[in-house]
């Protein structure tokens, strides 16, 4: 571990740059296959493939975590980290096939999940890796950064997906051209990475790492911190999905935006989390301030009511994501930090991957949701947004409830709120 400032450790440039156009690859696929699926919604039975997209990217976090984690605390999470991104390039090649019969969407939903499995065995190595390229006292700023560059990741992808699909809607292999180049740059990222020593070198691995899964439930359920960090975080995924699908819902259907449009409304909410990570990051300094995520929670629930009522316009959807961008950022960092910080140095792969677990079956649930609250009751986008907004109000309430400890919370926020300059 290397104490130099952030932005001169090559170890932390590489793992960000890594990510970085990791998640971006990903969205960027993900955003042309969602547009694929949201043309067949114009078929009788074509409703059900959006749903189905955020399915299959969750469903390999729930096949895989255990394998995944295992893996991250068995050998030098930089040598994962490199045969994620050597997968990935495989896979975005295999993409190439899927593109140049851009109406096989089955063909596409299969790629979608390779591209999910190969974050499935990313995620831990990344997140277990952190700590040990940062010192502790750098690790809440760290974690700021990291995810600020994902949600400018997740930015560009979208963004990007819908662009180049409108602009190479009758040669979409050029999409797969992209993607492939991203993936070999973010190979040579990983290069740059030190390698660091197992954390569990003299753990033999287990024949059965669902065992591993349940030891990680376990451990997790077992703690009264870490406990609050996972259903924090998993609740957050699960609502961020549901609003995610149904803004692009509303953006094609009911605004009839075009594919370059509809992915930049998207965008926005990434813009938002991403300075959000970044205010996180300063007002939390060198600890990991939980203050402010009951305030942030309410903002969240705040703006999905509003986006349920007043989301009549490109501009209207646009801004009322950015400021839900904002609040999800200030929500999810510090759980983000306090589940990394939380967990012992031997176990961070065996606690991130199983909250990677238990986070997917939330999103897959929130996909199954979004399918009966559309499909079964025939609830429209909006009024789906509107009962996220009290879904979160609730979770809030429930959130202070476990904490058992409201007045140490609003001190917790107050004090995050004065903004004398922060050592670095």
């Amino acid at each position: 571990m290397t104490d130099l400032p952030l932005f001169r450790n090559r170890s932390f440039i590489g793992l960000t740059a890594a990510q970085f156009l990791e998640a971006g690859n990903d969205n960027l696929f993900k955003m042309v296959v969602s547009l694929f699926a949201v043309e067949l919604l114009k078929d009788t039975n074509g409703s059900s493939y959006l749903p189905l997209t955020g399915a299959l990217f969750s469903i390999p976090y729930l096949l895989f975590s255990s394998y995944a984690g295992q893996l991250a605390d068995a050998v030098t999470k930089r040598t994962v980290l490199m045969l994620c991104k050597l997968a990935e390039i495989v896979i975005t090649m295999a993409g190439l096939v899927a593109l140049a019969h851009a109406n096989w969407i089955e063909g596409l939903l299969f790629i979608l999940f390779l591209m999910a499995t190969h974050s499935t065995f990313f995620s831990p190595a990344k997140y277990g890796s952190l700590p040990e390229i940062v010192p502790t006292r750098q690790l809440a700023r760290a974690n700021g950064i990291l995810e600020a560059s994902r949600y400018a990741a997740i930015i560009l992808g979208t963004a990007a997906g819908g662009v180049l699909l409108q602009i190479w809607r009758d040669t979409p292999v050029r999409v797969g051209v992209a993607c492939v180049v991203i993936a070999v740059a973010g190979f040579v990222c990983t290069l740059f990475i030190a390698p660091v020593a197992p954390a569990r070198i003299s753990r033999r691995p287990r024949s059965n790492p669902w065992k591993s899964l349940a030891e990680g439930v376990m451990r997790i359920s077992g703690s009264h911190s870490l406990t609050i960090a996972v259903m924090s975080i998993t609740f957050f995924d699960a609502i961020a999905t549901l609003t995610l699908l149904d803004v692009l819902w509303i953006a094609k259907i009911d605004l009839g935006l075009g594919d370059a449009a509809a992915g930049t409304v998207g965008a926005f909410a990434a813009v938002g989390a991403g300075l959000g990570a970044l205010l996180c990051g300063y007002l939390s300094g060198e600890k990991v301030e939980l203050g402010m995520t009951p305030i942030a929670g309410l903002g969240i629930a705040a703006s999905l009511l509003a986006l349920g009522v007043t989301s009549d316009s490109y501009w209207a959807l646009s801004g009322l994501l950015l400021v839900l961008g904002i609040f999800s950022g200030l929500f999810v960092v510090p759980f983000v930090a306090w589940l990394q910080r939380t967990a012992g140095l031997g176990e961070k792969g065996l606690v991130i991957s199983t909250s990677n677990f238990i986070d997917m079956a939330g999103v897959l649930g929130a996909s199954a949701v979004l399918w009966f609250l559309h499909d079964a009751l025939g609830l429209v986008p909006r009024t789906i947004l509107a009962v996220s907004g009290v879904a979160m109000i609730v979770y809030v309430l429930g959130l202070l409830v476990a904490w058992k400890r409201l007045q140490f919370c609003v001190a917790l926020f107050v004090r995050s709120f004065q903004l004398q300059p922060k050592p670095h």
